[in-house]
């Protein structure tokens, strides 16, 4: 299998699902990640995404739904910097989803940089 081959493979994976949201995602206090950082981070960023799935769709005694994303963890150059960009699919009113994942990073994850020091839109 090419390299092409799987690159289009992709490219047409993401078009199909018609993304209307991109975040990005950052930390301020790097302090607050106790131990491995890399694993602290990923622990907050499905923390995050869990508790935005329960506030749109509620609690659930099955298997919780969820709205459509796609996740990229990154960690800078250095790989002391983790931060997260997130491709979504808005299951409500855009304006109000983007509020909604501003709100619940800023106030449920304690080390969570300021709205504007993510990138939400």
């Amino acid at each position: 299998m090419s390299l092409n081959f799987i690159h289009k493979a992709w490219e047409n994976w993401l078009d199909a699902y018609d993304w209307d949201v991109f975040a990005t995602l950052n930390f301020s206090r790097l302090n607050l990640l106790e131990g491995n950082k890399r694993d602290a981070s990923a622990k907050l960023w499905r923390s995050y995404l869990s508790t935005v799935d329960r506030a749109i769709y509620g609690q659930t005694r099955k298997a919780q739904p969820r709205f459509n994303r796609l996740v990229f963890k990154h960690y800078g150059e250095g790989g002391t910097n983790p931060h997260v960009h997130i491709l979504l699919k808005s299951p409500i009113d855009i304006n109000e989803f983007c509020i909604a994942l501003s709100a619940i990073w800023t106030s449920k994850i304690e080390p969570a940089a300021s709205p504007d020091a993510n990138s939400i839109g």
